[in-house]
C-alpha cells in the first residue's frame, strides 16, 4: 500500500471526541494531504456527519480545488450553500469567491467581487449593484415592499395554472406561447426594476428569483440563483427551494449536470430526472435547500 493510502485509510478510520470542524482543521495542521483532507469531507458526506451551518461550511474550507475545478468548486460552493440555507451567514465570504470561481470554471466572467484584472479570469461583470450589496455585507438599506413586483410574479404563476394534459396539440401550442410572451414581458420589467435597484424585501427578492428563472439564458439563472439567495439572507427560508431549482437549471443550460434533483424532462408520457449528478451530495443538503430527499423529489410528479 502507497505511503498516500495508508494516510487516507489512517483519517478515515480514526474517531475524533470533536467536532468536524475541529478533526478537519487538525488535519491541515498536521500537513495532512489534500487528497486525504478531500477524502474525509466525501466520508462525512457520505456518512451524513455535516449537521449544522457551521459543519458544512468548516467541509467546505477543505474542499481540495485541483486540476478538475468544476467539479471540486461546484462541490464546495454546494456546502456553503447549504450552510447559509441552515443560517450560518459567515459562509458567505467563501460562498462569494467561490461562486466567481464558479463562474471561471464556466469560462464565464465574475459577478460579484472585483480582483486586479490581470487576464478574462479576473474580468468582472457585474451583477446588479442590490445583489452585490448583500452578497458582500455592504447593505445596511431598510427593506421596503415594492408591491408591484408581486403583481408581476402572480401572473407568472397564473399562467402557469393550465393542465396541458387536457389540451389538444394546437391549443397546447398557444397556450405554451402565450406563456413565453408573457415571461418576456415579465422579465423586462424586472431586469429595469432590478437596475433600479428597487428590491429590498426577502419576499420580494424571492419572487424577482422566479421571474428570473423563467428566462433562458445562463445568466438569467445565475441572476435567478443571486437574487435567491439574496432572498435568504433576508429571512426568507422558503427561498432556499428557487435557489436550488435556479442553479441547477443554470448548471444544465451550461451542459453540466444537475446536483439537488429540481429539473425534470419528459419521457414517453413520464416526467423523470433530467441529466443528474448526485456524487459529493447527501439528502441532509437537499432538506435544508430544496426541502425534499431525493427520493421525495422524484415523486413530485407520481400521481
Amino acid at each position: 500500500m502507497s505511503h498516500l493510502a495508508l494516510l487516507v485509510t489512517f483519517a478515515l478510520s480514526t474517531s475524533f471526541n470533536r467536532g468536524i470542524g475541529d478533526e478537519l482543521k487538525a488535519l491541515a495542521d498536521s500537513k495532512t494531504e489534500p487528497a486525504v483532507i478531500a477524502a474525509r469531507v466525501e466520508k462525512a458526506l457520505k456518512d451524513d456527519e455535516l449537521t449544522t451551518g457551521a459543519d458544512f461550511l468548516a467541509a467546505a474550507q477543505f474542499v481540495h480545488v485541483g486540476a478538475r475545478r468544476i467539479d471540486q468548486l461546484r462541490v464546495r460552493y454546494e456546502l456553503c450553500l447549504t450552510a447559509v440555507c441552515l443560517g450560518e451567514k459567515s459562509a458567505m465570504p467563501l460562498l462569494t469567491s467561490t461562486w466567481d470561481d464558479l463562474m471561471n470554471s464556466t469560462s464565464r466572467p465574475r459577478r460579484i467581487a472585483a480582483l486586479p484584472h490581470l487576464d478574462d479570469r479576473t474580468r468582472l461583470v457585474p451583477t446588479a449593484p442590490v445583489i452585490r450589496a448583500l452578497w458582500q455585507g455592504k447593505s445596511d438599506a431598510k427593506p421596503v415592499v415594492n408591491p408591484r413586483i408581486k403583481v408581476l410574479f402572480d401572473d407568472d404563476q397564473g399562467a402557469r395554472q393550465i393542465d396541458f394534459s387536457k389540451l389538444s396539440e394546437e391549443e397546447r401550442s398557444k397556450a405554451i406561447l402565450k406563456m413565453v410572451k408573457g415571461d418576456a414581458a415579465r422579465l423586462a420589467e424586472a431586469r429595469q426594476i432590478l437596475r433600479k435597484g428597487a428590491v429590498s424585501t426577502g419576499e420580494d427578492f424571492e419572487y424577482m428569483a422566479f421571474l428570473f428563472q423563467h428566462a433562458s439564458t445562463f445568466e438569467d439563472y445565475a441572476s435567478a440563483h443571486e437574487l435567491a439567495v439574496c432572498a435568504v439572507l433576508r429571512g426568507k427560508k422558503s427561498a432556499s427551494w428557487i435557489a436550488g431549482a435556479s442553479y441547477d437549471r443554470m448548471m444544465l443550460s451550461a451542459s453540466y449536470p444537475q446536483r439537488f434533483g429540481t429539473q425534470f424532462m419528459m419521457s414517453g408520457s413520464k416526467y423523470i430526472f433530467d441529466t443528474i449528478d448526485t456524487s459529493m451530495t447527501n439528502d441532509r443538503q437537499r432538506k435544508a435547500v430544496i426541502r425534499k430527499t431525493l427520493d421525495e423529489a422524484k415523486r413530485v410528479f407520481d400521481q
